[in-house]
């Protein structure tokens, strides 16, 4: 007969180890996605769109995301940007925000906003509406009011953007992307890691027609708790493959990657 003392144990036991289970779970490192952007490059901006429109609502809850700025470091402490001086003070705001946030979903909620709606490749560059506006006079309003509705400062934001802070900034970003040596375009478009490994590829500007469900399956792949109920699904959909792209879209890609838009942008 098992007494009353041992089943209580057995019953404790359970219970402890019940926790532990509960707990591994819930202490399961998230997976690491960090991208290297340009703030007018049209792809790191449909990235960002989509990433917030797919990768956010499905497998979110299991993802860091970082955020580095491609740039061109000088020993002065300046920065030299790809698509000029416009896209230096885009970067600088991101930055600024992603310093002031205390959760990435809320610096790319910014972002997102910013740019407004994304709608895929064009051959004249624009894929999302409002991308070229951002860090210029004409763009200031709608940042204010992307500002308000994720909870970020104006005042202090703006502090950081006209500031040293901001110039601090941006240097660390493009001084980090160059020790790493990733080469923005030859290496993505935009540049991405998960866990450190390199996920992107060469001219891979195709977020839009993938729906980034490579990306999914590539971090439900490298989570080791209890996984999210879209990674059972994520196997489903087959991601358009980079040799079958739409020429419109290998166009857009080969006219970004060889002329850029440069300050006209």
């Amino acid at each position: 007969q098992i007494s009353e003392r041992t089943t209580t144990m057995v019953s404790k036991a359970t219970l402890v180890f019940a926790f532990l289970s509960v707990a591994s779970a819930s202490a399961a490192a998230k997976v690491n996605v960090e991208v290297l952007i340009e703030s007018y490059c049209p792809c790191s901006g449909q990235w960002q769109f989509d990433f917030e429109k797919y990768v956010l609502p499905t497998v979110g809850s299991i993802v860091n995301l970082k955020r580095q700025m491609d740039g061109s470091p000088h020993s002065d402490g300046s920065v030299h940007c790809f698509h000029g001086s416009n896209e230096c003070k885009a970067n600088t705001l991101g930055l600024c925000a992603q310093n002031q946030t205390t959760n990435w979903q809320q610096w790319l909620n910014f972002t997102v906003c910013n740019d407004g709606e994304c709608k895929g490749p064009r051959i004249d560059m624009q894929f999302c509406e409002h991308q070229y506006d951002v860090g210029k006079s004409k763009g200031e309003e709608r940042e204010k009011m992307c500002a308000a509705q994720n909870g970020i400062d104006w005042n202090e934001l703006q502090d950081c953007y006209n500031g040293q802070k901001g110039k601090d900034l941006l240097y660390a970003s493009a001084k980090y992307d160059q020790q790493h040596k990733e080469t923005y375009g030859m290496t993505g478009l935009p540049v991405v890691t998960v866990n450190g490994k390199r996920f992107s590829k060469f001219w891979d500007c195709n977020s839009h027609s993938t729906k980034l469900s490579g990306l999914i399956r590539e971090i439900c792949n490298a989570y080791e708790g209890d996984k999210p109920a879209a990674c059972s699904k994520a196997n489903i959909f087959v991601a358009t493959s980079n040799l079958t792209m739409l020429s419109a879209e290998a166009e857009v890609r080969e006219k970004l990657y060889f002329q850029g838009p440069g300050d006209n942008y």
